[in-house]
């Protein structure tokens, strides 16, 4: 397992080039904690299961990002605005609303 840990809530986010992920063959469970991203999502691992993203900085999911096998999403304390995956053949099974107001 992969993990990139920041504090719950840092002061500003970590910054990371996509190639660093891209390099991960088979990777299945991402847990990203305010890390910023800079470049394409178009080579992530096809095998990823669980993504947990907190402090997602955009307001979209990247169109490249392979999210067909995808069984659990986290995005909790995002700036998501819309939530269209661009592409899920299985059904999620465990989602985190981050619109959610309870």
């Amino acid at each position: 397992m992969h993990m990139l840990l920041k504090k719950k809530f840092p002061w500003k986010s970590l910054h990371l080039k996509t190639d660093a992920l891209n390099k991960m063959n088979h990777l299945k469970l991402l847990q990203l904690n305010f890390v910023e991203l800079n470049g394409s999502c178009e080579k992530f691992s096809e095998d990823l299961r669980w993504l947990c993203w907190l402090g997602f900085h955009l307001r979209y999911i990247p169109s490249g990002l392979y999210m067909g096998n995808l069984v659990a999403i986290d995005m909790s304390y995002s700036k998501l605005k819309l939530f269209q995956p661009p592409m899920v053949v299985n059904p999620i099974s465990y989602f985190n609303d981050p619109f959610k107001t309870t």
